[in-house]
């Protein structure tokens, strides 16, 4: 079992993506510090410089700091007639929120970063007022609509040459198709990333480009072992990140963590036995960069690394002196974060069953479970929140489109009012005709639906009532034809294979005389063999007027693409047969069943997670009721 914490696709899609808006060093926010000083510059873009101040502390966790510095740039934002400011740092402050766990509070700042950006024409500020929305759409899993934004924030952004921000997009659309399992685009999107990168000159733009793109070729190394090339261009695209970030001299770059934990991810995961020392550089110096910029997640995943070295010697108690380390490294993050702590505490669980220490082993897995529990109850409550957020934005959305559709009118009744005073009296009547009319009509209007609401009612409740009785009758039926439709099941399956017997010997009789005995024999099996079908023809033309919705639900969900060996192999799993029985039956291989299994999942529009059994089980169910 491995000791690390988490792979290293999972840490970068996860965990980098809240940094790679990050410009996050010391040296960079001290010249930005220093330039609010300075008395040349004008109000805007003093605004501007808090903004990214207080975007680039909340990349690095400095939430309570970085709330500070947008609240000054807000304060200024208020006396400025572009309401592009203003959209600026809501959109920041959708992203500092997040970061504080407040997602209502987030969506509520994208929804007024949304409504301010609407009464600028800077296309830049509605760009990324979209892509920051888009940003947290993806973070809270709404991968469509993130998609579309994402999108949106590249159109307006064409021609002005915001080649950093359009990196980042690209970084996202990958991710997108990456979650999509679309390796083409995700591939031709982390090529897109870093050729804009290139051309923004940004070494944290460039540095980000470069560790995406070693994590894409590693990905495809692991799906084809045998392009040894992929690694190699997985180890020099990281490499690269790491140097560029290096280059920044005194500054502390997320990104040269992140490239660090991954050089030393992919040393222990290929070259374990010959790099074992730059394992241990890397993920060392991965641990005191992230301890510079309090980035718990990173060192918890140093520490896991460096724990696999001395477990797969046999030392199981260095190792477990190292998770116990990334153990008090958590304790001391003032953020609790319990999935780092079950997953440490299922690290040492297995290291105690390893050391052959069950008593041990039992101890760690309480206290995982402990954090499990509260890993669950802290999802459930977010869950919620979300939801409550999400339902929130889309009703302030259709608030903003319902004032802004107010505001059109009243511009047009203004316009009104204008020319009722140029006209004159006649004018100001036929325009107060026209309006009492058009009451009027909405007055009817509204009875009208009033109307068709209560007519609706009545056939709803009919509706109703007549789906009760048809359930009590359905029930009825159920009882009779229950038996009936497994017999029909087990029938169908049995009859073609014993039809496939009896044309096998209808060839055989062909070759014999018809006085010979085996002749009439022959023949008599044949006749009852009619019979039977004959009889078992009855019951099934009894059972599929009654209940012929199973086979053609299946086809309906399947959009008629179910063959009839699928039907059969449906059959069976539906009479609870094993592989294995399966198998017996027709004379195949197990393995064949499983394929078979993966082909009809595919053809049902099933996800890999989904049981076709449960499936088939629940559709026949349905079909009964």
């Amino acid at each position: 079992m491995r000791l690390r914490l988490c792979t290293l696709s999972t840490f970068i899609i996860c965990t980098f993506l809240f940094l790679s808006e990050s410009r996050g060093q010391n040296a960079f926010i001290d010249s930005l510090k220093n330039l609010t000083a300075d008395n040349t510059i004008s109000e805007g873009q003093k605004i501007e410089i808090l903004g990214e101040i207080a975007k680039t502390l909340s990349s690095e966790r400095k939430l309570t700091e970085s709330k500070d510095y947008a609240q000054q740039a807000l304060l200024l934002s208020w006396k400025e007639n572009d309401k592009k400011y203003l959209a600026n740092i809501h959109s920041i402050y959708g992203y500092i929120y997040y970061r504080m766990d407040s997602i209502s509070l987030a969506y509520q700042s994208v929804d007024s970063a949304t409504w301010y950006a609407s009464r600028t024409t800077d296309k830049k500020t509605k760009a990324m007022v979209i892509f920051r929305t888009g940003w947290l759409h993806f973070m809270e899993n709404d991968i469509e609509k993130s998609y579309d934004e994402m999108l949106q924030a590249l159109q307006l952004l064409d021609g002005l040459e915001e080649y950093d921000t359009e990196s980042n997009i690209y970084h996202y659309l990958s991710s997108i198709y990456s979650q999509w399992k679309d390796p083409k685009m995700q591939f031709y999107y982390t090529k897109l990333c870093l050729e804009t990168a290139q051309k923004s000159n940004d070494i944290d733009a460039i540095s980000n480009a470069n560790l995406i793109m070693g994590n894409s070729y590693l990905n495809r190394y692991r799906a084809d072992r045998e392009t040894k090339k992929y690694l190699d261009s997985a180890i020099i695209f990281t490499q690269t990140a790491y140097a560029k970030s290096q280059s920044k001299g005194t500054s502390i770059s997320s990104t040269q963590a992140a490239a660090s934990l991954n050089l030393s991810n992919i040393y222990l995961e290929f070259f374990r036995s010959d790099f074992q020392d730059s394992v241990i550089y890397y993920a060392e110096k991965a641990i005191s960069i992230a301890k510079k910029i309090e980035y718990t997640d990173v060192i918890v995943n140093g520490y896991g690394i460096m724990s696999e070295i001395p477990s797969s010697q046999g030392n199981y108690s260095e190792a477990e002196k190292m998770l116990n380390t990334a153990l008090l490294e958590v304790e001391k993050s003032p953020k609790k974060n319990p999935i780092l702590n079950f997953r440490i505490y299922n690290a040492l669980a297995g290291l105690a069953e390893k050391e052959n220490n069950p008593e041990k082993a039992l101890t760690y897995f309480k206290k995982q479970q402990g954090f499990y529990r509260e890993i669950f109850d802290n999802e459930k409550v977010k869950s919620i929140q979300s939801l409550e957020a999400k339902y929130q934005s889309e009703k302030n959305a259709l608030a903003l489109d319902s004032a802004e559709k107010e505001a059109a009118f009243n511009r047009t009744l203004n316009m009104i009012y204008i020319l009722i005073m140029i006209l004159g009296a006649l004018v100001i009547f036929f325009f107060f005709r026209s309006y009492r009319l058009k009451l009027k009509s909405s007055h009817q209007k509204q009875v009208i639906l009033e109307t068709e609401k209560n007519a609706a009612q009545l056939r709803a409740d009919y509706k109703e009532e007549e789906r009760a009785r048809l359930q009590a009758e359905s029930e009825l039926l159920q009882e009779r034809f229950g038996r009936m439709e497994k017999e029909l099941l087990a029938g169908n399956l049995q009859v073609e294979e014993k039809n496939k017997l009896v044309d096998m010997l209808k060839e055989r009789l062909s070759t014999h005389g018809k006085n010979d005995p085996l002749f009439s024999q022959l023949e008599k099996l044949i006749a009852q063999n009619a019979k039977i079908d004959q009889g078992y023809d009855e019951i099934k033309t009894e059972i599929e007027e009654v209940q012929p919705e199973f086979v053609s639900r299946l086809q309906e969900k399947s959009e008629n693409n179910l063959t009839r060996l699928d039907l059969k192999y449906c059959s069976y799993i539906l009479m609870g047969l094993s592989n294995k029985e399966i198998a017996n039956k027709l004379n195949i291989d197990p393995k064949s069943i499983r394929m078979a299994k993966y082909r009809i999942k595919q053809k049902l529009k099933l996800e890999k997670e989904d049981d076709l059994t449960q499936f088939i089980t629940e559709l026949n169910r349905n079909s009964k009721g």
